[in-house]
């Protein structure tokens, strides 16, 4: 049997104790400048479904269904790494309770769609996203959703297993006026993974509720309204991943839900999924 040395034995704790202290942190912050050749896209598909029926009526449930699916083509703030501008491309619509001629609308709408993405808020700015088009079921915004779908990233470097959590509100237009929709969200990065090529992608999951508040002076006697025509509150979840060492965002995920219950003169049950998937 061999018997280290002291030196050797000194050698071999230090190296463990570097093994130990390794730092596993990573930045989550994104930079679209860095893109190849400027210009990437997003795959998108959106869809809503659920029930709506009248609390007085016994006409029975009413189910409803929508869809989109385009592609967002994405190109750098050059002020700004952190946002992103999109026009939308190869647009389509499906809907069980809007026209033909309501859904060859949409198409044409989308043609000129331009979305402003901020993604170190996870917000798309309102003020240059002016121009969207709109699935209405209810006062529900699918293109104005997306927002929930992305990630807010800590600001600092975090570990796998770290957690933080972030609030912000998303500007809606309704028929009745402006509302806010209050989401609060809790996330997590779950893991770091590592390619055969050393990239590493940080895979971050997160559980939100969501609640919508009437804007304005009639706020109180709008809100009965409003919230008889869409879902006043939920909750839901959402994964992303990142490439750490390239600073972008790869894909995104969310659904969110809200249990069938009485709302003013209404029941509604609501279920809704958005998906955004870098394609090359």
């Amino acid at each position: 049997m061999r018997i280290a040395t002291p030196c050797q034995a000194l050698s071999l704790a230090l190296l463990l104790c570097a093994g130990c202290s390794r730092d596993t942190s990573v930045s989550l912050a994104l930079d679209f400048g860095r893109v190849p050749g400027g210009l990437w896209r997003y795959a998108v598909d959106a869809r809503v479904n659920g029930t709506i029926s009248a609390s007085d009526s016994l006409a029975g449930e009413r189910g409803f269904a929508s869809a989109a699916q385009c592609t967002l083509v994405c190109t750098a703030d050059p002020k700004n790494p952190a946002r992103f501008h999109a026009s939308v491309a190869g647009a389509s619509f499906a809907s069980n309770i809007l026209a033909g001629a309501e859904i060859e609308n949409l198409v044409a709408q989308s043609r000129e769609v331009r979305l402003t993405c901020d993604t170190r808020n996870a917000a798309i700015v309102p003020d240059d996203s002016a121009a969207m088009p709109m699935i209405r079921i209810g006062e529900w915004d699918i293109f104005t959703d997306l927002a929930k779908a992305l990630p807010a990233l800590p600001k600092i470097r975090v570990r796998p297993g770290a957690s933080w959590d972030r609030e912000k509100t998303i500007p809606l237009d309704t028929r009745y006026g402006g509302a806010d929709g209050h989401v609060l969200q809790s996330f997590r990065l779950d893991s770091v993974s590592v390619d055969p090529a050393g990239k590493r992608t940080a895979h971050i999951g997160w559980k939100f509720t969501y609640h919508v508040e009437r804007r304005g002076a009639n706020a109180d006697a709008a809100a009965a309204i409003l919230l008889d025509r869409m879902p006043p509150r939920g909750d839901g979840a959402g994964t992303a991943t990142i490439n750490v060492d390239d600073k972008t965002l790869q894909s995104a995920s969310m659904s969110f839900s809200v249990p069938q219950g009485s709302e003013g003169t209404y029941r509604i049950s609501w279920r809704e999924t958005i998906s955004l998937n870098r394609v090359y």
